[in-house]
């Protein structure tokens, strides 16, 4: 077996799981964001690390790259504030959404989040109140990360020199001794918006990646401009 054909086995397996969990998830109308969000993430770091190696100081860093350089394939927003650090769309996502759920077992209070449909439209939009409040749409990011793995893995397969990179990174990951192990419970499962739901128009402004919102319900949302 070619050293792409080996790889494409492989993420068929690693990926197809995060493909047909979501796809679960979606086909049985669930709304709790959670999910989506793990399972998103979890594919993004995974994908990041093909690219730039998996070592375990780098999760900021290769996931950022690939919600920035991918994700923004799908939507431009993404894309934004990447070249300066504390103005990055994608470093705040990791920052107070991945890192988290991962540490915490709920998003913080720098983000909102919600996967009903009624909601969907404010995804990445900032706060009309405190611009320091993101919403996004665990549904449509994990929407978003589907469509920019196609778009990685026709790049990635179009060039024998990207697929020998990953899959030496991938060699390096399996034969490490280190591992990290995380306990946590699931404290919460989503923060809704405030009822009645506002459409209020927009504006959009890059939030700093420092919590600075004064709580977890999020005032209304202005849409980019």
């Amino acid at each position: 077996m070619n050293d792409s054909n080996h790889l494409k086995a492989y993420l068929d397996k690693a990926i197809g799981y995060v493909i047909s969990d979501i796809d679960h998830l979606k086909s049985n109308n669930v709304t709790v964001s959670f999910p989506y969000l793990f399972l998103s993430f979890a594919g993004i770091e995974f994908l990041g690390g093909l690219q730039h190696g998996f070592s375990r100081s780098n999760s900021r860093f290769r996931s950022a790259w690939f919600i920035a350089t991918w994700m923004s394939k799908v939507n431009i927003q993404y894309a934004k504030g990447y070249q300066e650090e504390k103005r990055s769309l994608a470093s705040y996502l990791y920052a107070f959404a991945r890192s988290g759920l991962i540490h915490m077992a709920c998003v913080q209070r720098s983000v909102n989040v919600d996967a009903s449909d009624t909601n969907r439209t404010f995804h990445l939009h900032y706060s009309a109140i405190k611009d320091s409040t993101v919403f996004f749409h665990a549904v449509q990011f994990a929407e978003d990360f589907l469509q920019a793995y196609d778009m990685f893995l026709t790049e990635l397969f179009s060039d024998e020199a990207k697929v020998h990179a990953a899959i030496e990174h991938l060699d390096a990951y399996v034969s490490s001794s280190v591992t990290q192990e995380s306990s946590y419970s699931i404290s919460s499962l989503f923060i809704p918006l405030p009822d009645p739901i506002l459409s209020s128009p927009p504006s959009f402004s890059t939030g700093s990646v420092s919590p600075l919102s004064l709580g977890t319900q999020a005032p209304p949302f202005r849409s980019p401009r």
